[in-house]
């Protein structure tokens, strides 16, 4: 048996992972006909894997190597039927239509440096996005230690030990990553630069075809080179995140779309519905995704049947995970609560609103003069060459530019909702950066010359500049272009590593014992858990008596030791976290009345058996 142990033996089983999940989407994507087969064989077979945990965790069944393989074997099986029955006609000369030729291998260079850029940090710094470590890869890896989806969304005290943030968003960038790990037996997070660089391809492909059907021949490789001149892009992409995948599914669907426009079938429409459905499973804002693949069918004053078949494709595809959402905590897109429609976890909503009090787009908490030169230095070239495409596309024009204006409109809704801050919230701008991208296509019609030269030559050399720039994203946007000292990336990632790694999360673990450790900060509870530790975040239903304001301090300990809860970590030094403190009357009469056991950097730890009130 093929093992991980050695590093050819894990290089065959990483192969082996993309070739087996690939196989079923390619054959039925080959059985049906596809316009864009690698992107729709991608996505169907992210579709299948995704459905197929669903069922796993509707059963009961204990996620497992053997289960997984056996499953997707069975799909490959009925794929492969299907496949034999009919098999599409192969479109001939693939090759000669993406080969650079002239002044395409200018663009095809500055690609190439974009490319390079993802890969690098995918490798290097995998999945690099702040999130990660407590969202997107940590539910990958709980769900491979746990063997199940049925702590997620947390709902109960076990769950939010288990996971400590209260989500609910789709979890398919979590399962692929899961996948990765399954199928190889390795929990190494650099072998998910398989996906990382397997989505960048994909986004390539998706600006390369959009791009063509927008200006002709010549306009696909000029897209591609757009897009590597964005740092916003590449370090959106890179990150391990759910940008990459919405920035696909964005493309996929307005290319399908446009595609079904010039040529109506019943299968594009399908396959439109695909990529809206993928896109409402990879984040809870792609949502948004069907309805407006619905409403450029109705610009196109597309037939009611193909209208309806797009929204039922879409609809089986996204709907049994808001099912199952709403199934469980009585919200389809808990933990939003829509305006107040919907119940969500009241602590939650608590924290969110001091979120919402530091981060917002109010003129007194932006700077609009130096947002808008970040969102030049980030994406100045592809904006400089959309602007001109939207006039020259003209009737064309409509579609992407609702495009442009949803994503700009979604990024507006997340910004009071990113913890980590306004640059940390711009990767929302990523799908609209790749569609600027395509409509910087034009740049290919230009005719011979020395303009035309000049100016690949230019987004050369910003895709170079993004290559670099995109490392130092979010802390560091604005970043000298003539500096190439990876220094300050160096810096945060080994603060990072040294917050991980602290020897202070041991400490807490023995002396917490078989006692519940409390906490206000994801990382702690990463942290603690990884160690061993009896962990839960403020949200957890076993320390609701915090929030009980018509209790007197001591009761509310009394019912905490109830609970078993033994320690206190409060983040002191985050000024979210001072406000929640400061806005709870538990948490503000624990930390102005009390002396905590310990303070290290920014973190006081109460043990809440030894309460020694101030000046005694």
């Amino acid at each position: 048996m093929i093992s991980a142990n050695s590093p050819f033996g894990l290089a065959v089983l990483l192969l082996l992972a993309v070739v087996a999940f690939l196989l079923p989407g390619w054959m039925i994507s080959r059985r049906l006909g596809s316009p864009a087969p690698a992107i729709t064989a991608f996505l169907l077979s992210a579709t299948l894997w995704f459905q197929l945990i669903l069922v796993c965790d509707f059963a009961g069944l204990r996620l497992s190597r053997s289960l997984v393989v056996g499953g997707w074997s069975v799909l490959c099986l009925i794929a492969a039927v299907l496949a034999r029955r009919t098999r599409a006609p192969r479109e001939p000369g693939f090759w000669q239509r993406i080969k650079p030729t002239g002044g395409e291998w200018i663009w095809f260079a500055a690609a190439a440096a974009g490319f390079a850029s993802i890969l690098a940090r995918a490798v290097i710094d995998p999945l690099s996005g702040w999130d990660n470590r407590f969202r997107w890869d940590y539910l990958a890896r709980a769900m491979l230690v746990h063997g199940r989806l049925g702590f997620y969304p947390p709902v109960h005290p076990a769950d939010f030990e288990v996971y400590g943030w209260c989500d609910g968003i789709p979890p398919l960038v979590p399962l692929l990553n899961l996948w990765v790990y399954l199928v190889t037996g390795a929990a190494d997070a650099s072998l998910t630069a398989v996906r990382v660089a397997g989505e960048a391809v994909l986004l390539g492909v998706a600006t390369f075809g959009f791009g063509r059907q927008l200006w002709g021949a010549r306009g696909g490789w000029p897209a591609v080179g757009l897009l590597a001149t964005s740092a916003l892009l590449l370090w959106g992409v890179a990150m391990g995140q759910e940008t990459g995948l919405l920035a696909l599914t964005l493309l996929a669907l307005m290319w399908l779309l446009e595609e079904h426009r010039r040529e109506p079938r019943t299968v594009t429409v399908f396959w439109a519905g695909l990529a809206a459905g993928v896109g409402a499973i990879s984040r809870d804002y792609g949502l948004a995704y069907p309805l407006l693949g619905l409403a450029i069918l109705a610009l196109h004053r597309g037939r009611p049947r193909a209208m309806l078949q797009f929204a039922v494709t879409a609809t089986a595809i996204a709907g049994p995970w808001y099912l199952r959402n709403w199934l469980r905590t009585g919200n389809p897109v808990f933990p939003i609560t829509l305006g107040g429609l919907f119940p969500s976890n009241p602590a939650y909503l608590d924290l969110m609103q001091r979120i919402r009090d530091a981060h917002s787009l109010a003129p007194s908490q932006v700077n609009y003069g130096l947002l808008g030169a970040t969102l030049a230095v980030l994406a100045g070239g592809v904006t400089a060459a959309a602007l001109p495409g939207l006039r020259r596309a003209r009737r064309l024009a409509v579609a992407p530019l609702a495009a442009l204006a949803l994503t700009g409109a979604l990024w507006i809704w997340s910004v009071p909702w990113t913890a980590g801050g306004l640059n940390y919230s711009l990767r929302v701008l990523v799908p609209a950066v790749a569609l600027g991208a395509v409509l910087g296509g034009w740049l290919g019609t230009l005719g011979p010359g020395a303009g035309r030269t000049l100016v690949s030559a230019a987004a050369l050399v910003l895709a170079v500049d993004a290559a670099r720039r995109s490392w130092l994203l979010p802390m560091f946007p604005r970043a000298s272009a003539l500096s190439w000292s990876f220094a300050d990336w160096r810096a945060v990632w080994l603060d990072l590593r040294r917050i991980e790694n602290d020897p202070l999360w041991d400490y807490l673990v023995r002396a917490a014992g078989d006692g519940l450790i409390a906490v206000d900060n994801p990382d702690a509870h990463v942290a603690l858990v990884a160690r061993g530790g009896r962990c839960a975040m403020v949200f957890s239903p076993a320390l609701a008596a915090c929030f009980d304001t018509t209790r007197p301090f001591a009761d509310t300990v009394r019912r905490l030791r109830a609970e078993h809860v033994k320690l206190f970590v409060l983040s002191v030094g985050d000024p979210v976290a001072r406000s929640f403190i400061a806005a709870n009357p538990f948490f503000e009469t624990l930390r102005s009345r009390f002396r905590p056991m310990a303070e290290v950097q920014s973190l006081a730890i109460y043990d809440l058996d030894q309460l020694s009130p101030l000046g005694s």
